[in-house]
């Protein structure tokens, strides 16, 4: 399966907008609006993946029936590094417009490399 990058940015502003010290469920990840254009199986890859990559704290199962089970935690210290540096709309299209120009996909550390280097750019630094 193909790891869906604004699925990855969406699903980290969820988690990062969530005003509730409690955990979220993957049934109310599933009803955020933000999250409204994507199948449930793409959001449990992208949290499968977000959680070995170290940015979100979750219980995850995946059953053998087919069925997902998710139970959102937290970013980490990881994550909220991570989503700073995409957070911004114009950052993240410039990160996709580059993306799509030379036609690939990224690791998450060259996302992250990318849009210090858009955000010194646009800094004239």
């Amino acid at each position: 399966m193909k790891l869906d990058l604004d699925c990855v940015r969406d699903l980290l502003l969820v988690l990062e907008e969530h005003p509730r010290l409690e955990p979220l469920n993957l049934s109310e990840v599933l009803g955020n609006p933000r999250m409204a254009n994507y199948q449930e199986s793409t959001i449990f890859y992208v949290t499968q993946r977000l959680n070995e990559a170290g940015y979100i704290n979750v219980n995850i199962r995946d059953y053998t029936d087919g069925g997902y089970y998710a139970i959102y935690k937290s970013l980490t210290y990881e994550g909220h590094e991570y989503l700073s540096s995409i957070k911004s709309a114009k950052v993240w299209d410039n990160i996709k417009t580059f993306a799509h120009d030379i036609g690939g996909d990224f690791a998450f550390s060259v996302i992250k490399t990318l849009s210090a280097k858009i955000i010194a750019n646009s800094l004239k630094l």
